[in-house]
């Protein structure tokens, strides 16, 4: 009987969640922290076997760009120290960024499974008629592989899966929001076009972020500055924690600095 109770209590870990984030990008690990941090119980769906930046931008020899308010944010909330100035910003080694923004992100509760990709659940509310998120199936990466999934019972679905935005394109081709996808741009430093397009695929129920929202709405890529990316996730946070603010609990506070 322990050994059941404990299985159940493991897919109950992992099968309710507030909100379910495909991809450990940098977008998407900065909104997990921010989400955590507000209450949020969150969950993390990686669909390569590992978590690594190689997947969504390593850097040259494993470094990256930061500016001046992502360098003080690193340093308050995921305890980053190392930077070596230079003259457009700071360089950072981005196999310690991960690996310190994961460490954050377990100490907070944040949960997170690799080798599965999110595909969304939705009903349609038989009084209103309106489409109603229910969650995510989680199904493995291996093609395959097709009797492993779980059901993820979730308000809030994030897009952070990189320049593919699979989620995106899957609600796009299947649901044919009012969105256009406008591919993304040219590889231009420093854009903060990112950030701006930050936005709902679904309104409160779906939001794109980081490179996901590049290939939906169009942005140039902001490398070798990784501060736009890490800056779209804060403001898809702001979004999301926006959309739920009054259910929130009065001492959870909303506001998110350093955009």
């Amino acid at each position: 009987m322990d050994y059941l109770k404990k299985i159940h209590n493991l897919i109950e870990k992992y099968s309710l969640a507030d909100v379910v984030i495909a991809g450990a990008s940098y977008s998407g690990l900065s909104i997990a922290h921010e989400l955590a941090k507000n209450g949020l119980k969150v969950l993390i769906v990686e669909h390569n076997p590992g978590i690594t930046p190689l997947a969504y931008y390593g850097g040259l020899w494993n470094y990256v760009v930061v500016r001046d308010g992502v360098k003080n944010y690193l340093e308050k909330e995921i305890n980053l120290h190392r930077f070596y100035e230079v003259d457009n910003g700071y360089i950072v080694n981005s196999i310690e960024l991960y690996t310190k923004y994961i460490n954050k992100l377990i100490d907070e509760g944040v949960k997170i499974i690799v080798g599965h990709k999110v595909t969304p659940y939705f009903k349609i509310d038989e009084e209103g008629g309106e489409l109603v998120l229910l969650g995510a199936f989680l199904r493995t990466s291996d093609e395959e592989v097709v009797e492993e999934q779980l059901i993820v019972e979730a308000k809030y679905l994030v897009d952070s899966s990189g320049l593919d935005a699979y989620v995106s394109m899957d609600i796009i081709e299947r649901l044919k929001p009012p969105i256009i996808p406008q591919g993304y741009g040219p590889v231009l430093p420093s854009s903060r076009e990112i950030v701006e397009k930050t936005n709902w695929i679904l309104e409160d129920m779906v939001l794109a972020t980081g490179l996901a929202a590049a290939t939906v709405f169009g942005a140039s890529l902001p490398y070798p500055d990784i501060s736009p990316l890490i800056e779209s996730g804060l403001s898809g946070a702001k979004l999301l924690i926006n959309s739920r603010k009054k259910s929130f609990r009065s001492n959870h506070s909303l506001d998110i600095q350093y955009l």
